[in-house]
């Protein structure tokens, strides 16, 4: 639990940083790529996705399940394909949450609070990297004293193993799949928004780059 609060507080702390590295960039549209680039519910899940892709690339090593050998002086890295189950879960929360605790606490609330969004943000967080943890400590689930377990019912080297991981191959492949998913929608999602409630600004109605620069065009308007 210790380990899960120091990554969430980690992550939400990089995700505050991207809120504003767009701006501070002087809008240069690679950084808008993972970056918030407009105050829609889409724009602040990205900003947590970001940093959480960065962990999920590190986990491994992180929760021990994966480590580095040499093989005839040429450096290795291995780790347990079981992982990719748990990367996936914390992605997809994050999804999933940030708009369920936004939506019904604006409706109470029935305006914006930035101290109540931020507080927001850092739970959804918090909640996927104990989502994270659960779906790695799960019955079944290889630990790091057996990291060559691999797919389910056999080890690395694809021999029968007499203690079988939980997660089926299948299972596997379709947490890899999400994965691929979740990472190509970040960019793709910021140069071709949907037209969806998720995805429109807060503050003019319109989506993905096209509502900064509405934004920008209003504010300089009303110093005139």
């Amino acid at each position: 639990m210790v380990k899960a609060i120091i990554i969430s507080v980690i992550i939400g702390l990089l995700g505050s940083i991207l809120h504003f590295a767009y701006e501070w960039s002087g809008r240069k549209k690679i950084v808008a790529l993972f970056s918030a680039v407009n105050e829609s519910v889409w724009e602040h899940i990205k900003i947590a996705l970001v940093p959480t892709i960065i962990f999920c690339a590190i986990s491994p090593i992180i929760y021990g399940y994966g480590y580095f050998f040499v093989i005839f002086g040429e450096l290795h890295f291995y780790f347990s394909p079981q992982i990719f189950v748990p990367m996936a879960a914390t992605l997809l929360s994050i999804i999933i949450l940030i708009p369920l605790l936004f939506y019904p606490i604006l409706a109470i609330m029935k305006k914006h609070n930035v101290v109540v969004s931020i507080i927001e943000f850092f739970v959804a967080i918090f909640l996927s990297q104990v989502i994270f943890t659960w779906v790695l400590d799960m019955p079944g689930f290889p630990g790091p004293s057996n990291p060559f377990l691999g797919f389910c019912g056999g080890d690395a080297t694809g021999v029968i193993s007499s203690v079988a991981p939980c997660y089926t191959q299948s299972t596997i492949i379709a947490s890899i799949i999400i994965i691929i998913l979740v990472v190509v929608s970040v960019p793709l999602f910021t140069l071709f928004p949907p037209k969806f409630f998720l995805f429109r600004d807060s503050r003019n109605g319109k989506y993905g780059l096209a509502a900064t620069e509405s934004h920008n065009h209003n504010r300089k308007r009303r110093r005139h």
